[in-house]
């Protein structure tokens, strides 16, 4: 699609880029003392640059048929908010009649001599009166002396004194006139407190403009135009004032004994008019602003295009937009009907002329710049440019320039930079203009107009809301929401300002302690002890160790990262040979994300210093917001940590292993959780070894030192339980792979031991190959232990049984049971496994011993309404429990 640039001459001012305020502001007397610019002085340029409304063309027609044969209608109010087209209307009445030649050109375009039959511009005395500028006492001594009549009325003008003869008042008008009295309400306003008498100069002014009102309805081939003003409130009240008296006074003349000519002249109600109507404001604007549209097919077409689009998406449901957007091209209906609707209730905002300059400032922008525009809309506003940005905010009794500064510019370019659709700064110039209000209008735009103001064809509507919600309530300063559904700036800052002011403040040590904490809450709650940053920490012990790498060492480079994960599992931080080697999980930062992080780290930190400042009052609405931004930055830095420390290696033979984990692929919400699902899921780490998982041996063999191969040799698993290898070995006697002996005893070159039976296992024990065994019997000896290092166990044959559990009461059910059985049965060991899941997702295992059976039922009771899931309890015992559960009515299985 072409852009308007392309396709439109715009007009001289645009083009040579004069577009001061006198271009498109003119005052009355400026014109008539000639100082007005030369598109309103010059009557060939004036009418070039008139768009004739339906309003103006009716009073015109009036006009003419009043002063060239006493037809029409004799006197007409011109009722107008500021700028709405009255001083225009004068102008061209008064160009009209002064220049009857190009005046009779002018209307003949509009066939308003063939109409009306009108065969020239009749010859007319024309009197203008601004009465800002009345050099004489009273209104009727200022007619009197512009009509070369003061004379014979210096008395009423000297001394003040009402006109109460109509002779009198018809004498000045002998010859036809054209009357024009301009800004009536100032000038009552002017004189409201001047004395005369026992009454007001302003009252008697009222009195004199109705009785004027009245002999212009009786006289032949006169005219009179007054100007109101109602919308201006200092005139209100005199606005108001003069419609009362026209209204009320004229039954009073009508109850006169009065000719019957006058009679009927006078009970004509003035004729009421407002020149430039809404409807036509779009022709107005683009003939004053648009030379020319160089192709009607390309206009349409963009029109076509966009309304399609406005159609399909749901955004526009009136029948008759594409009509209104021919009629408004190049410009955008939206942003024609949000000055005149909106930024009209600013008193101090010229309706058509701000309207006018604020546009034209905008179509020599995109002359300037030439950029992407096929339609000129609310997005295309230069809020940086100082001139538009004065034009907008100099007038309202509103400090919005720091809105502008921060929000409009500064911020949208900031997000806007972080995506590929760039209509962030596009949306804050619509929400501003939206804005620009009196104090008694504090309804925002809808999102829906929102998208009819910046969306275009191809672009996906849901992106505004998704700007909105996620960058605009949340980054913007001044923004004001109603339920997310209305947006509209204001003067004061909001959470988000105060959260801003904070994080300038915030240092790189801050962020390090946040990032810290924040680590430490997403590397706990495994078998791993979490280690953050600092290499001396890694003590050379057989404990799990996950280490979360510094964020200043970047590991970006693949053999700076095995450089650093090989001398760290090789060696200690003193530079001695680590024993080890079989125990450390290397987790650390994608450089890439790392800004990220650290930006949602310091806005954090600035959140929380947000919430203690002392400054700030603590109203219930502020603590609201900034506990729920905390909570939302909390749950953000969590996240984000989470996709960044998302490189993991570790041990894996001669050279480390390198994996990424990605949050999509894990169920669990913690770094640490994630990392033993990924070491699970590569067969790494394991939770139960099983018999298989031993290493064959050759010799009577240590216990301890098989335990011990798996901490030190990079090459093997990790076991998440250490008991998992004494029941391994338990098995593999059973098994009858290997037999178990507490004490070397030599016997014929042989090793005595027990095999073919399962039991418990000291670490101080000895494996003893099949081959080498010299048979003994297995005597019962201390009660077993589970940790490694220096505990002794016996072999007994022990009876197995499994309970199953449906639910997690039954779980809780069956481990009060087993207190029961615990008792009399001295041997017995008891085992948890339970898989349970949250309402998010989560899932949680446990695996326990119950060695503190309480506690896990205290546990169980206060999650259980929280949780689904099933699992099953193992006993071990020496003695046949059969009974003792069936008694119970318990339900099992014996294994």
């Amino acid at each position: 699609m072409n852009n308007v640039w392309e396709n439109c001459t715009f007009s001289d001012e645009i083009i040579s880029g004069d577009l001061k305020q006198h271009k498109f502001a003119v005052e009355l007397h400026e014109f008539l003392s000639n100082n007005a610019d030369p598109v309103y002085q010059d009557p060939t340029l004036f009418f070039q640059n008139t768009y004739l409304t339906n309003q103006m063309k009716s009073m015109l027609k009036d006009t003419l048929l009043r002063l060239d044969r006493n037809e029409g209608v004799p006197v007409t109010v011109i009722d107008t908010g500021f700028g709405g087209g009255k001083t225009h209307t004068l102008l061209l009445l008064h160009h009209i009649f002064k220049n009857p030649s190009n005046g009779f050109e002018y209307i003949s375009k509009f066939n308003l001599d063939k109409e009306n039959n009108i065969q020239k511009i009749p010859d007319v005395n024309v009197v203008a009166i601004d009465c800002r500028d009345v050099k004489k006492n009273t209104l009727w001594g200022e007619i009197a002396d512009r009509l070369g009549k003061y004379e014979q009325f210096k008395e009423y003008d000297e001394k003040r004194k009402p006109v109460n003869d109509l002779d009198d008042l018809k004498s000045l008008f002998d010859k036809p006139t054209l009357l024009m009295i301009d800004e009536l309400p100032h000038y009552l306003l002017e004189c409201a407190n001047e004395k005369v008498g026992d009454t007001y100069l302003h009252k008697l002014t009222n009195a004199f403009v109705t009785k004027l009102i009245s002999v212009f309805s009786g006289l032949k081939n006169n005219c009179l135009i007054l100007t109101l003003t109602a919308t201006q409130q200092m005139y209100a009240e005199y606005t108001a004032e003069i419609k009362d008296h026209i209204q009320n006074k004229m039954d009073d003349y009508v109850a006169e004994e009065v000719n019957s000519d006058l009679r009927q002249s006078i009970s004509r109600q003035p004729q009421i008019v407002t020149p430039v109507e809404k409807s036509q404001i779009y022709d107005v604007v683009r003939t004053r602003l648009v030379r020319k549209i160089l192709d009607d097919k390309v206009r349409n077409d963009v029109v076509n295009s966009f309304y399609q689009y406005y159609k399909d998406k749901s955004i526009v449901l009136e029948p008759n937009y594409e009509e209104k957007m021919q009629r408004a091209y190049p410009f955008h209906p939206f942003l024609i009907d949000t000055l005149y609707d909106r930024v009209k209730t600013i008193p101090e905002f010229n309706q058509t002329r701000g309207m006018l300059r604020l546009l034209g400032l905008i179509l020599r922008k995109i002359y300037e710049t030439k950029i992407n525009c096929n339609l000129v809309s609310t997005s295309h506003i230069p809020l940086d440019d100082h001139t538009v940005a004065d034009e907008l905010t100099a007038k309202i009794n509103k400090n919005l320039r720091h809105v502008i500064d921060t929000d409009c510019v500064e911020h949208s370019r900031e997000l806007d930079a972080q995506k590929s659709n760039k209509i962030i700064e596009s949306i804050s110039r619509t929400i501003f203009l939206y804005s620009l209000h009196n104090e008694n209008s504090k309804s925002g735009i809808k999102r829906n107009q929102i998208r009819l103001a910046v969306g275009t064809p191809g672009m996906d509507p849901n992106l505004v809301d998704r700007v909105l919600e996620e960058d605009i309530d949340k980054n913007f300063w001044y923004i004001q929401t109603k339920d997310l559904q209305e947006f509209y700036f204001v003067e004061q800052a909001n959470v988000n300002a105060i959260i801003h002011e904070h994080k300038k403040d915030i240092t790189d040590n801050d962020i390090r302690r946040e990032l810290e904490d924040t680590l430490n809450n997403m590397l706990k709650s495994t078998k791993f002890k979490p280690i953050i940053w600092d290499e001396h920490d890694l003590t050379d012990n057989d404990e799990l160790k996950l280490f979360a790498v510094d964020y200043k060492k970047n590991l970006s480079d693949e053999s700076v990262a095995k450089s650093y994960v090989s001398q760290n599992l090789e060696h200690l931080s003193t530079g001695g040979i680590r024993e080890n080697q079989n125990t450390i999980v290397f987790v650390y930062p994608d450089q890439d994300a790392l800004k990220s992080l650290l930006d949602k780290t310091q806005w954090a930190v600035a959140i929380q210093s947000a919430r203690k400042d002392e400054r700030v009052k603590a109203t219930r609405d502020f603590v609201d917001k900034i506990k729920s931004r905390e909570s939302e930055a909390k749950s953000s830095l969590m996240k984000e940590c989470f996709a960044t420390y998302c490189k993991i290696a570790y041990p894996n033979g001669p050279d480390p292993r390198f994996d990424v984990i990605y949050h999509m692929d894990t169920s669990s919400e913690t770094i640490s959780g994630a990392i033993v699902e990924v070491l699970k899921k590569k067969g790494k780490l394991i939770d139960v070894l099983g018999v298989d998982g031993i290493p064959n041996i050759a010799e009577p063999t240590l216990i301890s030192k098989i335990y011990k191969g798996f901490k030190v040799n990079k090459s093997n698993k990790f076991l998440q339980e250490t008991g998992s290898i004494q029941d391994a070995i338990s098995e593999g006697i059973a098994l009858e792979r290997y037999g178990y002996t507490e004490k070397l005893v030599e016997v014929d070159g042989k090793y005595e031991a027990a095999i073919g039976q399962s039991g418990t296992i000291s670490w101080e024990g000895y494996l003893i190959p099949k081959d080498q065994i010299f048979s003994k019997e297995i005597v019962e000896e201390s009660s077993p232990e589970s940790e490694p290092m220096g505990e002794t166990q016996t072999l007994q044959p022990m009876l197995e049984y499994r309970l199953p559990c449906d639910d997690v009461n039954m779980i809780i059910t069956n481990i009060g049971i087993l207190t029961i059985l615990v008792v009399g049965n001295k041997n017995l060991t008891k085992n948890l496994h339970a898989d349970l899941k949250l309402g998010d997702g989560t899932t949680i295992t446990i695996d326990s011993d119950l060695k503190n059976s309480n506690d896990v039922k205290s546990m169980l009771s206060s999650i259980k309404s929280q949780v689904t899931g099933n699992g099953y309890l193992t006993i071990r015992s020496e003695n046949d429990l059969q009974d003792e559960l069936n008694g119970l009515d318990v339900k099992f299985n014996q294994i």
